[in-house]
C-alpha cells in the first residue's frame, strides 16, 4: 500500500505558524496526531492511574514511558517511519502502549485479531505489505519493548493525513477489504466519540474485546478524555459483573452475544452507567433483560461500519417508540437513503443507507476492489439497507446481499428475526434465504432455544404478512459468528442448503 499520502490541499501557511524547515506543510502544533492524545492526558494528570490490567496498574506517566520505549523499540530494530507493523497481541498494557508507540515512530499498525484463523491473518499481512509481524511466535511486544531505550522521546515528523491505522472489513460477504486510517481520521475519531458518548475524566472505561478492532476506538477515547482504562486480556463472561464492581467500571463496551453470555451470570454493577452496544441489532427482548436487571445504566446502540466509523447512536431515553432504530447520526455525519438510481428516497421508503462524515476513511487500497455503487457523489455505503423516519432516526433492514426474494416480495431479515425474538424460548435468531425451485428463495430461520415450532409459525401469523413468516426452521446450539461477533449468513445459507 502507499504510504505518501497528499495534503488535503486546504492548508495555507500564514504569518502565526509559518516557518521555514517546513515550507509549505503544517508545521507540527497544526497537525491532528495520534500520539499526542496520550501525551496531553500524561502531562495533565502525570501521577494518577491511566491502565488497570489484573493486579497491574499503571499512572498515565509510566504509561507514555512505556510507548515511548515502544517507539524506541521499533526503530531500534532496523524499521524506518512509514513501515507497517503487523500486531498480534492480547489486552495488555504493553499491547495499548505499542499502538501509541507506533504512532510516535511514525509507522502504521495493522492490527491483528487473535481470533482470526491462521489463513485469514496470512492475507492481511500480505495483503498490507507488513514490514514486521509482533505475537506470540516472535518477536513479541515485550521483545520489542525491552530494545527501547527508557527516557528516549520520539515524535515523529509525519503529516496528518500519513496511514497510521490499517484495519479490513469484516469479510461476511466475501474476501475482506483493506482500507487506511490516516493520523487525522483516528485523532477525529477519538475526539467526536469522547464527545458523543460523554466521556468524563473521572470514568473508568471496560475494555474486554480485542484492541485489534473497534475496542481501539473506544480506549483511545478514553485516552483523550483522560478516564482510566480496565484491561481483559479477554472476554470473561463469568467475571465481568464482579470486576465491574471491583473497579468501579462507569463505561463499557460490547457486541449482543457478549451482552446475552454476561447476562446469564450473576453480579452487579453499581457504578456503571453506560453500556455501548455495537456490532449487530440489539434484540428487543435481549435489551429488555439487560434494563430489567440493570435500571440505572443507559444501554445506548451505536450504528457504524469498519470503513466509516461510528454514525449514529441511540440513547437509551430516545428509545421508547422507537424499537429496531438505529438512532440519530451523530453530529460528524449525514445519512441518505438512495435507491438503485442514486435518487434520495422519503421518510419510510427503504433504500440504500449512505453517508458523509468527516472520520470516515478516504477509501479502499488493496486487490479486493469496492463494490459496485458505493460512492455516488461523495456518499458512500457500506452495503446496509434501512429507511429514516420523518424525525431522522434510521432504521436498519438488512445488507444488500442479505436480502430475501421470494415469490417476488422482498423479506428484510431483521424484521422477520426481531418478530422471532419475541416469541418464547428463542434466545437467537438468524434469518437467510435459501434456493426454493418455486419461491426463487424460502425464508428459512435458523433458531437457538427451545421454542416450539408450531408455536413459531403461530406467532409470526399473528404479527408477518404470510410471505414472510419463515417456510423452514432450522435448530443449532450456536449461531456461527466472526470474530467481532457478527452473525455468518453466508456460512449458515451455505449450511442450510447441505
Amino acid at each position: 500500500m502507499g504510504h505518501d499520502a497528499q495534503l488535503d490541499g486546504d492548508w495555507k501557511p500564514s504569518s502565526w505558524d509559518y516557518v521555514p524547515e517546513y515550507g509549505d506543510r503544517p508545521p507540527p502544533w497544526r497537525r491532528l496526531l495520534v500520539e499526542r492524545i496520550l501525551r496531553l492526558s500524561a502531562r495533565r494528570r502525570p501521577h494518577e492511574t491511566a491502565v488497570i490490567c489484573g493486579d497491574r496498574t499503571l499512572t498515565w506517566l509510566e504509561f507514555d514511558r512505556l510507548a515511548d520505549r515502544a517507539a524506541d523499540g521499533l526503530l531500534r530494530s532496523g524499521l524506518r517511519p512509514g513501515a507497517v507493523v503487523a500486531l498480534s497481541a492480547t489486552n495488555l498494557p504493553e499491547t495499548f502502549a505499542m499502538m501509541f508507540g507506533i504512532a510516535r515512530a511514525g509507522m502504521v499498525v495493522l492490527p491483528l485479531n487473535p481470533m482470526n484463523s491462521p489463513k485469514e491473518i496470512a492475507f492481511q499481512i500480505s495483503e498490507a505489505g507488513a514490514d514486521l509481524t509482533i505475537s506470540a511466535a516472535g518477536p513479541t511486544v515485550l521483545d520489542v519493548i525491552d530494545r527501547g531505550r527508557p527516557d528516549v522521546v520520539h515524535e515523529a515528523d509525519v503529516e496528518e493525513t500519513s496511514p497510521y491505522w490499517v484495519r479490513f472489513t469484516s469479510g461476511t460477504t466475501g474476501l475482506p477489504r483493506m482500507f487506511p486510517n490516516s493520523q487525522r481520521n483516528i485523532s477525529l475519531q477519538a475526539l467526536h466519540m469522547a464527545l458523543d458518548l460523554r466521556y468524563r475524566s473521572d470514568d473508568t472505561f471496560l475494555v474486554n474485546a480485542p484492541l485489534a478492532h473497534a475496542a481501539f476506538n473506544f480506549a483511545l477515547a478514553s485516552v483523550q478524555a483522560g478516564a482510566k482504562v480496565v484491561l481483559h486480556e479477554k472476554f470473561d463472561p463469568e467475571n465481568i459483573w464482579r470486576d465491574c464492581a471491583r473497579q468501579g467500571v462507569t463505561q463499557m463496551f460490547m457486541v449482543p452475544t457478549m451482552l446475552a453470555a454476561a447476562l446469564q451470570h450473576p453480579g452487579e454493577a453499581p457504578d456503571l452507567r453506560t453500556a455501548f452496544v455495537t456490532g449487530a441489532a440489539l434484540a428487543p427482548t435481549l435489551k429488555k433483560a439487560a434494563t430489567e436487571r440493570f435500571p440505572h445504566v443507559d444501554f445506548t446502540e451505536l450504528y457504524g461500519a469498519s470503513e466509516l466509523g461510528m454514525l449514529a447512536l441511540l440513547r437509551g431515553d430516545e428509545s421508547d417508540g422507537r424499537e429496531g432504530s438505529a438512532g440519530l447520526p451523530h453530529f460528524a455525519s449525514s445519512i441518505r437513503i438512495l435507491d438503485e438510481e442514486g435518487r434520495q428516497l422519503p421518510a419510510g421508503e427503504v433504500g440504500t443507507v449512505y453517508l458523509q462524515g468527516i472520520i470516515m476513511t478516504s477509501g479502499f487500497n488493496g486487490s479486493v476492489p469496492a463494490p459496485e455503487n458505493s460512492v455516488r457523489d461523495g456518499w458512500v455505503t457500506s452495503g446496509d439497507m434501512g429507511h429514516l423516519d420523518e424525525d431522522g432516526y434510521l432504521y436498519l433492514a438488512d445488507r444488500r446481499s442479505d436480502l430475501i426474494l421470494t415469490g417476488g416480495m422482498n423479506v428484510y431479515p431483521a424484521e422477520v428475526e426481531n418478530v422471532l425474538l419475541q416469541a418464547p424460548g428463542v434466545r437467537e435468531v438468524a434469518v437467510v434465504g435459501t434456493p426454493d425451485d418455486y419461491w426463487g428463495q424460502k425464508v428459512t430461520a435458523v433458531v437457538v432455544g427451545d421454542a416450539d415450532q408450531e408455536a413459531l409459525d403461530a406467532h409470526c401469523r399473528e404479527l408477518l404478512a404470510a410471505y414472510k413468516i419463515p417456510r423452514h426452521y432450522r435448530f443449532v446450539e450456536v449461531l456461527p459468528t466472526s470474530p467481532t461477533g457478527k452473525v455468518l449468513r453466508r456460512l449458515l445459507r451455505e449450511e442450510t442448503q447441505k
